[in-house]
């Protein structure tokens, strides 16, 4: 059995306009990263990308699991690309993000008066939607690592004129 070369398989997969599934479109517009997306439903990153690309054939499953993962009906995985999204997933998205700003300001209040605003957005903006409850503040900067973690850069080997070093090069 002959192969199929790079180009063959590239042109199988379908184009971002033939697609008909829209996971990036709507994992994009609510914030999430794909990161949160894994630690929600268990798949490993690569495998997501993956399938929000277009890779790999898109099995119901994995459809489902996407949908539970972004807490949105299937059929709006499945719309065609030129409708736009849904207006109650495009609201959803907006309310996350506004979500994720007040608990930032949450987080983050320097008086008491501060607390009680964001507090009353907050009440507001569960009163809306109660599902928001779980929705945390946008990250600081980066991730957030437990003290003791050792960060990435160190367990990635890497090159400086020419020398290579990581964690093989240090045993």
């Amino acid at each position: 059995m002959l192969v199929n070369s790079q180009e063959d398989r590239d042109n199988d997969l379908p184009a971002a306009a033939d697609r008909l599934d829209r996971i990036a479109e709507v994992r994009q517009s609510q914030g999430v990263t794909l990161r949160t997306i894994s630690r929600r439903c268990g798949a490993a990153v690569r495998q997501l990308k993956a399938e929000e690309r277009g890779d790999v054939e898109l099995t119901l499953t994995a459809l489902q699991r996407w949908a539970v993962a972004l807490d949105v009906p299937i059929v709006e995985l499945l719309a065609e690309p030129s409708e736009g999204l849904a207006a109650a997933v495009s609201q959803r998205a907006q309310l996350v993000r506004v979500m994720k700003t007040v608990e930032g300001l949450r987080a983050h209040a320097e008086s008491a008066a501060m607390r009680r605003i964001s507090d009353q957005l907050r009440d507001q903006l569960l009163e809306i939607m109660p599902e928001l409850d779980e929705i945390t503040a946008w990250p600081r900067e980066g991730t957030r690592r437990k003290s003791g973690d050792v960060r990435r850069a160190v367990e990635l080997p890497f090159r400086i004129d020419g020398c290579e070093t990581g964690r093989d090069s240090l045993t």
